[in-house]
């Protein structure tokens, strides 16, 4: 798993169901262009605010209003949904045109057949992808959490 160590400000914190929970006022992206693309905050409030609840654990006692903080947010990989979505209906598609060809027993139909095979195997392999990625999407998503006190 990847994780983005980032900066960020306590501004208050709360008792929730006995567990204590910080509001954190996370410090704009330090990578340019890049990195700040990703979340567009500034496009929708006019301004870099990016606010995260986060569960303080037991260790880290320390913490108080004004706090500065380290947070490991957990970046997703980019290459697993190109994987599902472009990869999988394609090998789909060369089985299905594979299996078409050798099913097909006339040279005069054989073009026929190839293509009526490989339509529904990108089809197959297609739905196959979406549904591994929607498993894959509805694991649990590691929460962002406080990795040290600055």
């Amino acid at each position: 798993m990847d994780f983005n160590t980032e900066t960020g400000t306590i501004l208050s914190l709360e008792n929730d169901s006995g567990k204590t929970v910080a509001f954190v006022s996370m410090d704009p992206p330090s990578g340019g262009e890049e990195e700040c693309a990703s979340c567009r905050k500034c496009m929708q409030s006019e301004d870099c605010n990016r606010l995260l609840k986060l569960t303080i654990p037991d260790s880290c006692s320390k913490i108080a209003a004004g706090s500065r903080v380290e947070v490991k947010i957990f970046r997703p990989s980019l290459y697993i949904p190109v994987l599902f979505t472009l990869l999988l209906p394609l090998i789909g598609l060369i089985a299905g045109g594979i299996s078409g060809y050798l099913l097909s027993s006339d040279t005069d139909t054989r073009d026929l057949v190839t293509a009526l095979f490989a339509i529904p195997g990108a089809g197959l392999f297609f739905i196959a992808g979406h549904f591994i990625q929607c498993k894959l999407r509805s694991n649990e998503i590691p929460a962002p959490t406080i990795s040290d006190i600055l």
